[in-house]
């Protein structure tokens, strides 16, 4: 048995090697076949099982209540496989704006499949096509849904309708970095040294898949729940680089 840290998007289920989510292990591309059940013969418990028809898939969950949610979760996602069942608006509640810009605004939603709570980005397609945004806005886009670090905002879905781009991506319910600079006279040192640490692990995620952030700075460094930061806004990222370029 080996310890693997599972990651839901959409209908694709990765597992990692640990929590930082670096080492990618596999992935399971659910499908509505598949049967995703509690598992009474594993011999550690609680388990079930994911069958895939070629192979069997058994995972052990922490207790009973995680393990029910679990196989409610996968058993949902399984039925997003369909190509012409694709994540729309109509999949969130809308809950408060939590931030308006130029070109769009960012709300605060809840997925109705997963429960899960998003800070949806929209933004207008009318407006980027005139400020010649279009390519930022996609290079934003592609960042956030490639990279998946503890240390780097993603984005979990992507859609549009005929006016609006839009990204759910993580939610950040502790602001800036910049407010909270703003807030305090000082900073004790050890706290800037943990600050540092996780913002070094986010840039070499990004130098390590090739890209180079180009924005760092307080205003584009969030706050999680828990007081970890976040690195976000890659609308000026650059991709494909080299150390000899």
């Amino acid at each position: 048995w080996k310890k693997r840290w599972f990651v839901l998007s959409g209908n694709t289920l990765n597992y990692y090697a640990d929590n930082t989510c670096k080492t990618l292990k596999g992935t399971i591309q659910l499908s509505p076949e598949y049967e995703i059940n509690r598992y009474p013969q594993c011999k550690k418990q609680p388990a079930f099982s994911i069958n895939t028809f070629n192979r069997l898939y058994q995972i052990v969950a922490p207790n009973e209540v995680e393990i029910n949610e679990w196989i409610q979760v996968l058993n949902k996602a399984k039925l997003k496989s369909s190509s012409n069942d694709k994540v729309t608006l109509d999949d969130f509640d809308v809950k408060i704006t939590i931030g308006k810009g130029a070109y769009g605004k960012v709300t605060l939603v809840q997925n109705k499949f997963d429960h899960k709570y998003y800070a949806l980005k929209s933004l207008n397609k009318k407006l980027l096509q005139e400020n010649d945004l279009i390519e930022r806005t996609l290079r934003e886009r592609d960042t956030l849904m490639k990279i998946h670090s503890p240390f780097l905002v993603s984005a979990h879905y992507s859609f549009q309708t005929d006016t609006h781009i839009f990204l759910a991506q993580d939610f950040m319910p502790g602001g800036e970095l910049f407010s909270r600079m703003a807030q305090v006279d000082i900073i004790d040192e050890e706290q800037v040294k943990k600050y540092m640490a996780m913002l070094i692990l986010g840039v070499g995620e990004l130098h390590s898949a090739g890209i180079i952030h180009r924005d760092l700075k307080p205003e584009n460094i969030l706050f999680d729940e828990k007081g970890y930061l976040k690195i976000s806004d890659f609308g000026l990222v650059q991709f494909e680089i080299k150390k000899q370029n």
